[in-house]
């Protein structure tokens, strides 16, 4: 059996927005040696790699990814790296996502008090809440209304 050797290169890439990302990737190999190589513009290569299970490490602005690579061929491998602009992304999404509805609260609760302010009516069951007596010819009304409903 004769010792299998391919190239390999790497293209490391923002995850959200596809520009070049990351400054360095190592290599560990199945020996557990690592290789070290330093990204030019999201790129590294190298050559005459035994076939295996490699795993690789993404560093730079971001988080620190690692995943396995199996080697069977010469490839070229595209890997997505998470970076600080995509993190930024992420918390701010999830910030919006936790705000939005105190803030839609907000407003319909605003929006029903700026309704009674301006035509003088009060919101659906308000009358209650605020301490005042409900209307009571709406109560005999309601009521006459159920008993000749009933009588027929």
């Amino acid at each position: 059996s004769r010792l299998l050797l391919f190239d390999v290169r790497f293209r490391t890439v923002d995850a959200f927005f596809g520009f070049p990302a990351g400054d360095r990737l190592t290599i560990e190999t199945p020996s557990g040696e690592t290789i070290d190589l330093k990204l030019d513009d999201g790129v590294a290569g190298i050559d005459q790699l035994p076939r295996g299970e490699y795993e690789v490490t993404i560093e730079g602005s971001g988080l620190r990814i690692s995943r396995p690579v199996t080697l069977t061929r010469n490839q070229d491998l595209r890997l997505l790296y998470y970076s600080r602009l995509d993190l930024a992304l992420v918390a701010i999404s999830l910030v919006g996502f936790l705000i939005l509805p105190f803030t839609i609260g907000i407003r319909r609760r605003k929006s029903r008090h700026d309704t009674h302010e301006i035509t003088g009516a009060e919101p659906a069951g308000s009358s209650e809440q605020a301490g005042t007596e409900p209307d009571v010819n709406a109560s005999k009304s309601i009521r006459a209304s159920r008993s000749a409903g009933e009588s027929t």
